[in-house]
C-alpha cells in the first residue's frame, strides 16, 4: 500500500522540525548546549539537510535534496516488523513539462533494505507523476512532495537506501542509513512514536494496515498547529498507564508531562498524543513516551525553528535572524516574554508583518531570508558572516544599490572607499576599509543618513 501525497509546505511561524529516532534508546538528560554564535547560525539556517542528518534522518543534499524517515509497527505475524517510509522533497526538484492545460513531472523513487551480507529483504519502487495546474506552481519552493509507503521486513539490522531521480533530466540523489528493525513478538512494547499529519480509523488488530498521512519532517508552525504523533501498545496490561514527556535539549529541562490510560487488553492498542502549541518551545526538543511493563521507552527529538528549510536552534537565535526585519521594540517585546507567551505574541506578530495573509507562506520573510543569503555571499570579511557586515545589513534593508562606485585610491595605503547611490531616498552612503583587509564600516555621517532612511521606512 502506497500513498503519494502533495502537501503544501506550510511555511507558517516558527516551525517544528521532530527528527524521530526509531527503536529503543535511555533516557538520558541532554546537557545544556552553547548558542550557536553568528559564523554557525547561518551555514545552518540554509543547509537543513545537515542538521537532519545529525538528527537521524535520512537525507541527501545537491543536486536532488531530500530527507527520509523509517518508522515501525508490528503485525500478525512473529517474524515480520511493518516499516513506514515516508520521503519529502521540494517541488523545486522536479522538472515539468507543459501539458494541454497543465504542468507535470515525473520522478522514481526506490527504497531498498539489505541484510548485512547483500540479501534484499523489502524493496519499494514506484514511479509518480505530480501535476499542477500554472507555470507560476512549478516554481513556487512554498510545496513539498511528500511519498508515503510500507513494507514488512524481518527484524534485526538492515541498510537502508533511498534513491530519487527526476525522469525527465535524470538528476538524482541517494542516501544510506544503517537501520535496526524492531521484534515486536514478545512481551509488551511499544511501537514508533510517529509524527503524522493525521490519522484515519485506528488499528485494533495487527492484521488490518494503519491508515496515516505520516509527516517525514515532523514540522508544525510554532503557535498555530497542533503536534501529533501516532502510537501503538502491544499485549498491554488493560490498567497500564503510558507516561509521556519532553525536554529542551538546550537546557536540559523537562517542559511538558501527560499520561495516558492504555484503556484496555488485547493485541493492539493505537493512540494519537497531541502537544498543543503553547506547550511547544522553540529548540531543540527530545519526546519520551514509556509503559508500564514495557522493557524500553521510545523517544523522539525534534528541532524548533523557522521551518524545515530554515534551521534555527533556540529562541534567541529567532530573534537575532530578525533585528532587520523588525523594530527593536517589537523583537525586545518577544525577548521578554515568558514561554507560555511566546506562542501567542509570535502568531500576532506574524500577522500583523504578513504582506498577503490568503497564502500559508510570509512572503515578507521569504524575502528578507532570500536577501540575508545572497549579503552572506556577496559581503563576508574576515571572522564576519555577511549578513553581519555594515555592507550586509545596508544590503538586505535597502537593497541593491542603485550605483556602485569606488574612487581611484592611493596605491600605497591600504585604504579603500566604496559608496552605494540609493537614488529614490536621495543618499550616498560611504563604507571605508582601512585595513586593507576588505573589512568595510559605514563612515559615521553615512550611518546616520541610513538609520535616518531606515527609521522613515519603519513608520511608513
Amino acid at each position: 500500500m502506497v500513498n503519494q501525497v502533495f502537501r503544501a509546505n506550510a511555511v507558517v511561524a516558527t516551525m517544528l522540525t521532530l527528527l524521530v529516532v526509531s527503536g529503543c534508546s535511555s533516557w538520558k538528560r541532554v546537557g545544556s548546549e552553547p548558542v550557536p554564535d553568528s559564523d554557525i547560525m547561518v551555514p545552518r539556517l540554509f543547509d537543513p539537510t545537515t542538521v537532519y542528518s545529525g538528527m537521524g534522518l535520512v537525507t541527501h543534499g545537491d543536486p536532488y535534496p531530500f530527507v527520509a524517515s523509517v518508522h515501525y509497527l508490528a503485525t500478525a505475524y512473529p517474524d515480520s516488523t511493518l516499516a513506514l517510509i515516508s520521503v519529502s522533497f521540494s517541488k523545486a526538484n522536479l522538472s515539468f513539462v507543459r501539458g494541454a492545460s497543465d504542468f507535470t513531472a515525473e520522478y522514481n523513487l526506490r527504497v531498498d533494505f539489505q541484510r548485512p551480507d547483500g540479501e534484499l529483504v523489502g524493496r519499494i519502487a514506484d514511479t509518480v507523476t505530480v501535476i499542477v495546474s500554472g507555470f507560476r506552481a512549478t516554481l513556487s519552493t512554498d510545496y513539498n512532495v511528500t511519498y508515503d509507503g510500507m513494507v514488512p521486513l524481518p527484524s534485526g539490522s538492515a541498510m537502508l537506501s533511498v534513491r530519487l531521480e527526476d525522469m525527465r533530466t535524470g538528476v538524482s540523489g541517494r542516501a544510506e542509513s544503517q537501520v535496526m528493525v524492531p521484534d515486536f513478538s514478545s512481551g509488551p512494547s511499544l511501537s514508533s512514536l510517529i509524527p503524522i499529519v493525521r490519522a484515519g480509523t485506528m488499528r485494533t488488530d495487527l492484521a488490518s494496515q494503519p491508515d496515516l498521512e505520516l509527516n517525514p519532517r515532523a514540522t508544525v508552525p510554532f503557535g498555530t498547529d497542533t503536534l501529533r504523533f501516532y502510537l501503538e501498545a502491544y499485549r498491554a496490561d488493560p490498567d497500564a498507564i503510558l507516561q509521556l514527556e519532553a525536554r529542551s535539549a538546550e537546557s536540559g529541562e523537562d517542559f511538558w508531562s501527560a499520561e495516558k490510560a492504555i484503556g484496555g487488553g488485547g493485541e493492539v492498542f493505537a493512540t494519537i498524543i497531541e502537544i498543543a502549541p503553547e506547550d511547544l518551545q522553540v529548540g531543540e526538543l527530545t519526546f519520551r513516551a514509556a509503559m508500564e511493563g514495557s522493557d524500553q521507552p521510545v523517544i523522539a527529538r525534534a528541532l524548533v525553528s523557522f521551518s524545515d528549510n530554515w534551521i534555527v536552534s533556540n529562541f534567541e537565535d529567532v530573534l537575532s535572524l530578525l533585528r532587520y526585519f523588525a523594530p527593536p521594540a517589537i523583537l525586545d517585546s518577544l525577548a521578554n516574554a515568558g514561554p507560555g507567551e511566546r506562542a501567542s505574541l509570535w502568531r500576532e506578530f506574524w500577522d500583523q508583518t504578513d504582506p498577503d495573509v490568503t497564502t500559508p507562506a510570509h512572503e515578507g520573510l521569504i524575502e528578507y531570508f532570500s536577501l540575508l543569503d545572497e549579503a552572506n555571499r556577496l559581503f563576508a570579511e574576515p571572522r564576519v558572516p555577511g549578513w553581519l557586515t555594515d555592507r550586509g545589513e545596508v544590503f538586505i534593508l535597502l537593497g541593491v544599490p542603485d550605483e556602485t562606485f569606488e574612487p581611484f585610491s592611493d596605491p600605497q595605503s591600504p585604504v579603500r572607499i566604496i559608496r552605494w547611490t540609493y537614488t529614490a531616498s536621495r543618499i550616498v552612503l560611504e563604507f571605508v576599509d582601512q585595513t586593507g583587509l576588505e573589512i568595510y564600516r559605514l563612515t559615521d555621517r553615512s550611518r546616520a543618513d541610513f538609520r535616518r532612511i531606515v527609521n522613515r521606512m519603519r513608520r511608513s
